[in-house]
């Protein structure tokens, strides 16, 4: 392998060469065994199967061995390092006649939190006993609506810990996952309170990196406007959310670029609030784009860093030693690139940086500061420290229990983990969580997520005895414009709700509402505000320019049959690559592209033959109204093919490219899917309800895929839609739209972890 032929080794293969040799060496066992005669296993529970056989060769020469082995074993959890308890118990199974020492007193927490987590997993250990000597407190149980108020009053009680003089060190916060310790960690900072953040984290996923990489790719695509206002967004600048939007919104109007915009003598009608801003923000990225092809990447990006603002805020900040190792590991990865590519420049970096990030190459331990700052980690991390006040946020199921079973990919040769296994070592993880605490130990749960889903709390919470803990409720009854004004903490005049209300109505009135934006509004609000309403542009990929010339050639193809006039195969196909050449595709992306689509055309037409509908209507526009509590709310759509049926209805055809999806998929019934083909299809219905009083009276839709599936089949499937379906989507259209208007979507996120409009909002912050 290319790791033997440099003579390298990786952790686990240091392991197991140890293994082999003792194996199959057995005078390097012998001495071996002769030099460690008494062997000490401390933190066992921690051990994986290569370690225990290690530990079985070392001690294997005497039928008694002097083997003390030491752990916890209510503190397993790292299964997935392949740790198990079996390993842990595996010598008191093989040496049965083992003097089995069991410690019962506790020096650490007071005897509520040992005997809370002694119900927790009720098992035949004896009860530890508390010897600290701690005033007891019994253990708080906070329920709240929202996340984000169960971050808020995290800070709230946090702060009042520091108030009374408590040591910010001996505050811990443990959180189950990376991304809600990112999450509470910027919370708690953006509220002023000092934090370590101890975790193993990739440098590209670091907020204030990803400002920087935004900057990279900004610099190297001058005239893209998508890059350019995301780097307008950069709290490093002095930009104001109207000024961003006001160019977008002048960019679409005028079917042009910000680019050109910005050239133009059109900008100075807009009286944006700080337009000297937004033009010194164009010329740096201009001239980091010149500087950019003839100095070093790693010089490039230094300088970025400075020049933006960017290191000056990094530095303010309380975790800046952590921020700047990254930055400095960044730099440093930059000058080992530059040694091997010596021509690289800034359109290197850009492609560089993606795979960078694909493959989490550049990712570090950061520990931080600890004296004078809160203790942030995941409970995996927490084992073996302690802490006077503990705070367990998001103990919700899917979270600390009840979550997706890690034995979906099996591994062959491993011993096979059960669904009962798992929750073992879940309960087991929240177990070492409630130990770290000394004096008071606060867990809570939030009923909805960010996105608004509602979630239950952990199936723990239930197994922990009523007469340990208390239980407060907590209504969340913050105002919008409260929510509103914490996301804004920029030091740059603040927007008044009544701007972006204003701001949202008018752009709404003019833009309306297609079934796209409504789709894209209920998969994230952010997804809809940034893509559907500023029209911020994004770069189409291969397959959906595909999409658009198939959909062109397939409309003339039908509009030349609805006149009687017949359209060879060789003219759609002639036309198809017309299309196909109209789209910033690149030579090697054309090709395939050409044959894939020449051969679904001319399968299409084969496979139908003689069945199309001639009485048609192509590329259908349809506009209508919707009231919205007053709000005169245009819904607007373009329908593939209306087809007109004998009994005088319509039936919508909406063609698709692309994998088929079953009719359940199509729906909505499956797991994972959204149902917004079929959303789509009652959508129209609502349209043609509305439009030119009935005219079009829609009996069912079509879903048309013009690609055949695995099987060479192509497939159509048709929806009668009912008053029922109608309705639930018209109150969903309703609901969607008042959110918008009155901005109860500005402190929403979507349940995706690495959504890029989420992630875009928050760099506001």
């Amino acid at each position: 392998s290319a790791l033997a032929s440099a003579e390298l080794y990786d952790f686990d293969d240091m392991i197991l060469s140890v293994v082999q040799k003792l194996q199959s060496d057995e005078d390097l066992q012998l001495i071996l065994q002769e030099e460690y005669q008494y062997i000490l296993a401390d933190e066992h529970r921690d051990a994986n199967g290569a370690q225990n056989t290690v530990l079985e060769l070392l001690s294997s020469f005497h039928d008694s061995p002097n083997l003390f082995i030491v752990g916890d074993d209510k503190q397993a959890i790292y299964r997935f390092q392949g740790a198990s308890l079996e390993n842990f118990k595996y010598f008191q199974k093989k040496f049965p006649t083992s003097k089995l020492v069991a410690l019962e007193e506790n020096y650490r927490s007071t005897q509520s939190v040992l005997d809370l987590a002694h119900k927790l997993i009720a098992d035949d250990s004896k009860r530890l006993v508390a010897l600290a000597n701690h005033t007891e407190n019994l253990i708080s149980i906070n329920e709240y609506d929202t996340v984000a108020q169960e971050a808020r009053e995290l800070v709230s009680q946090i702060k009042d810990l520091l108030a009374k003089k408590v040591k910010p060190e001996e505050i811990a916060v443990f959180t189950r996952t990376n991304s809600e310790l990112s999450l509470y960690s910027s919370i708690l900072q953006s509220a002023g309170v000092p934090v370590s953040v101890k975790t193993s984290k990739d440098a590209l996923d670091d907020i204030d990196i990803e400002k920087l990489l935004i900057l990279i790719r900004a610099a190297a695509s001058v005239g893209n406007d998508q890059w350019f206002i995301r780097a307008l967004h950069l709290s490093c600048f002095n930009v104001s959310e109207l000024d961003i939007y006001a160019l977008a919104a002048a960019a679409a109007k005028k079917r042009d670029s910000v680019w050109n915009i910005l050239r133009s003598t059109e900008v100075e009608a807009l009286n944006l609030e700080n337009l000297k801003e937004v033009i010194r923000v164009r010329d740096l990225i201009l001239d980091w784009a010149k500087r950019g092809a003839n100095i070093s990447p790693a010089e490039l990006v230094s300088g970025m860093a400075k020049e933006s603002g960017l290191m000056a805020e990094i530095i303010g900040k309380p975790d800046a030693e952590d921020k700047l190792a990254m930055v400095a590991l960044l730099i440093s990865y930059l000058n080992d690139f530059i040694k091997t590519k010596r021509g690289a420049r800034i359109q290197d970096l850009s492609e560089l940086l993606v795979i960078l990030d694909e493959y989490d190459v550049l990712e570090t331990n950061l520990s931080g500061q600890t004296l004078g700052r809160v203790q942030m980690m995941t409970a995996h991390k927490s084992k073996g420290l302690e802490f006077e006040h503990v705070f367990i946020p998001g103990v919700v199921e899917g979270n600390w229990s009840g979550g997706r079973s890690k034995t979906d990919f099996k591994i062959p040769g491993l011993v096979s983990v059960t669904k009962e296994d798992e929750e073992a070592d879940d309960r087991r993880l929240f177990y070492v969580a409630l130990t770290r605490a000394k004096k008071e130990l606060t867990i809570s749960y939030a009923k909805r997520k960010e996105g608004g889903k509602e979630v239950m709390p952990s199936r723990f919470i239930d197994a922990l005895p009523a007469e340990l803990i208390t239980k407060q409720i907590f209504k969340d009854n913050a105002d919008i414009a409260l929510r509103a004004e914490a996301l804004s903490p920029r030091n740059i005049p603040k927007l008044s709700i009544d701007d972006l209300k204003n701001f949202v109505r008018e752009t709404l009135a003019d833009r309306g509402l297609a079934v796209s934006g409504l789709n894209n509004y209920l998969a994230c609000p952010w997804k809809y505000f940034y893509r559907t309403m500023l029209r911020v542009p994004e770069a189409q990929n291969a397959p959906m320019m595909f999409g658009t010339a198939i959909h062109a050639a397939l409309n003339i193809f039908f509009d030349a049959l609805a006149k009687d006039e017949v359209m060879s195969k060789e003219e759609l196909l002639k036309r198809f690559k017309y299309e196909l050449s109209k789209q910033p595709l690149t030579d090697k992306e054309m090709q395939p592209l050409i044959k894939e689509g020449g051969e679904a055309l001319v399968g299409y037409l084969d496979f139908y033959k003689g069945t199309f509908e001639k009485n048609v209507k192509n590329e259908f526009g349809v506009d209508a109204i919707f009231d919205v509590d007053g709000f005169d709310l245009r819904l607007t759509g373009k329908l593939d093919k209306i087809e007109f049926l004998q009994d005088g209805g319509v039936s919508v055809v909406d063609y698709k490219t692309g994998k088929h999806k079953t009719k359940n998929e199509m729906e909505g019934k499956t797991k994972d899917a959204n149902g917004d083909y079929k959303r789509q299809l009652v959508f129209y219905n609502i349209l043609l309800n509305r439009y030119n009083d009935g005219a079009y009276n829609m009996k069912s839709g079509v879903i048309d895929f013009v690609e055949p599936d695995a099987k060479g089949k192509y497939k159509r499937e048709e929806f009668v839609v009912t008053p029922e379906e109608v309705t639930e989507l018209e109150n969903i259209v309703k609901k969607s739209a008042e959110e918008i208007l009155n901005l109860s979507f500005w402190d929403k996120n979507c349940d995706e972890e690495e959504c890029e409009y989420c992630k875009l909002r928050h760099m506001m912050d």
